[in-house]
C-alpha cells in the first residue's frame, strides 16, 4: 500500500495536467524542490495541454464543454473527487476546475515528496542510500534502487528518480 502511494506520488509530479484523467501511475520528484515546481517547456507544455484536452473531450461525451457528474461516473478517480474538483457547485466540472484541482493535487504531492525524500536523507547531501532509502520506508524506490541509480554510485538523486520515472511514464 505504502509502495503505491508513494508511486502516485512521484507519477504525480511528472505527469503533466492530464494525468489527472489518467489511472494514477507514471513520473517523478524534480532536481531540486524549486525545479519539482518550475515550468515545463514549451513542448512539453503543448502536449500536455493537448493530452488533457483530448482526455477531458473524452470524458465530455456530449460535448458540452463541462463533465457532469454522469460523464465522471466513468472514470473511478474523477467520479471519487467530483464534489471536491466542481469549486462553483454547479454539477459539473470544466477544464478550469479540473486544472485547478489537478495543480492543487500536483503541488501537495510535491511537499509530501519532498518531506519524504529530505527526512529519508539523514545526512542532508541530497542524495540517498539504499540504506537511507531502506530506513525511511521508500520501499518503492528501494524495489527499483538499482534501476533508478543511472549512474551507478549507490545513491538516488531527484534527478535520477525523475528521469527513472519519466522514462516509466513514456512507455505507458
Amino acid at each position: 500500500m505504502q509502495s503505491k502511494l508513494l508511486l502516485t506520488l512521484i507519477a504525480g509530479l511528472f505527469a503533466g495536467g492530464a494525468a489527472f484523467a489518467q489511472a494514477p501511475a507514471a513520473p517523478a520528484p524534480a532536481a531540486a524542490p524549486s525545479s519539482s515546481t518550475a515550468a515545463p517547456s514549451p513542448d512539453r507544455a503543448a502536449k500536455m495541454q493537448q493530452r488533457f484536452d483530448e482526455r477531458f473531450a473524452k470524458l465530455d461525451q456530449n460535448g458540452d464543454g463541462s463533465i457532469s457528474r454522469e460523464e465522471a461516473a466513468k472514470n473511478k478517480r474523477l467520479a471519487k473527487h467530483f464534489d471536491e474538483i466542481d469549486a462553483n457547485k454547479d454539477g459539473k466540472i470544466t477544464k478550469d476546475e479540473l486544472r485547478t484541482y489537478w495543480q492543487s493535487m500536483r503541488t501537495k504531492r510535491v511537499e509530501q515528496f519532498e518531506a519524504k525524500f529530505k527526512a529519508a536523507d539523514k545526512n542532508g547531501d541530497g542524495a540517498l542510500t539504499r540504506e537511507e532509502v531502506e530506513a525511511g520506508k521508500l520501499t518503492w524506490i528501494a524495489k527499483h534502487f538499482d534501476q533508478i541509480d543511472a549512474n551507478k554510485d549507490g545513491k538516488v538523486t531527484r534527478d535520477e528518480i525523475r528521469a527513472f520515472m519519466m522514462s516509466k511514464h513514456k512507455r505507458s
